[in-house]
């Protein structure tokens, strides 16, 4: 299985500045990474005033960087599912849902940017980031919600106890 890097949100800001784009992408390159995006991922990138940033544009920086360098979108719940399936066997190959080097190299910082976008060609085939956006947040806002409510149902079935 190739060697895999997920890049936390912050460091695709950090693309702004040029040389640390390009010891970033030397060390990608050296070590032969695969870069993992996710769902999230792309979600956190997306910027709804991406029409207002002119030179500092972290969308378009980003699109140019992982055209460079082999990318992937995976789908974090397919990849637990795996994992799940192949246990106790590590996973052999992950399951991707988009390797962008497929995308023609001279198309691909462009396509990769119209989808940050959130291009109507992407909406239109059901690939919605402004959806995912607000999927996202609405999830984000439920959070403490969620849990307050999976720890009571864990004590009232007897899985946990308070003291």
């Amino acid at each position: 299985m190739p060697k895999y890097i997920f890049l936390d949100n912050w460091v695709y800001s950090l693309l702004t500045n040029e040389e640390t784009e390009r010891k970033l992408s030397s060390h990608i390159l050296k070590n032969d990474y695969v870069i993992l995006l996710t769902k999230i991922s792309l979600v956190e990138l997306y910027n709804k005033n991406w029409q207002e940033v002119i030179n500092k544009d972290r969308m378009q920086k980003t699109a140019l960087f992982l055209s460079k360098h082999r990318s992937i979108i995976i789908d974090t719940y397919k990849v637990y599912k795996a994992e799940i399936q192949s246990y106790p066997e590590p996973l052999k190959v992950l399951p991707i849902e988009l390797d962008l080097s497929s995308i023609p190299a001279k198309h691909r910082s462009q396509v990769i940017y119209s989808l940050l976008k959130g291009d109507k060609i992407f909406t239109d085939q059901g690939v919605d980031i402004i959806k995912w956006k607000n999927e996202y947040e609405t999830a984000k806002n439920s959070w403490l919600a969620d849990v307050k409510n999976i720890i009571d149902n864990a004590i009232q079935c007897g899985y946990l106890e308070k003291n």
